[in-house]
């Protein structure tokens, strides 16, 4: 899989090459915003369809390498709505 992390924390040209799922954005998510509670289907009366759960898989390692907390967020960079192509129109 490969995954773009948009945020004003991202460490500017980091290439992270760990292995990782879907399921470690939902914990990195979790563990940021939800101080480490996990979202259980099973209390939130939902079903849980996955055949398992991978969080705690060591392979799959975290998120946490790709993001730089400690220092000021970098400015927003507001992208044209129609851009203008570079090599000329059409």
């Amino acid at each position: 899989m490969r995954a773009l992390d948009i945020s004003p924390y991202a460490k500017k040209g980091y290439i992270d090459h760990q292995v990782l799922t879907f399921d470690v954005y939902l914990k990195f998510r979790e563990d940021d915003f939800l101080d480490g509670e996990r979202i259980d289907p099973a209390t939130d009366k939902r079903p849980d369809r996955r055949p398992s759960v991978r969080e705690n898989v060591l392979l799959l390692w975290d998120l946490r390498s790709d993001f730089d907390f400690t220092r000021a967020h970098l400015p927003p960079v507001i992208l044209p709505l129609y851009p203008v192509n570079a090599t000329g129109p059409g």
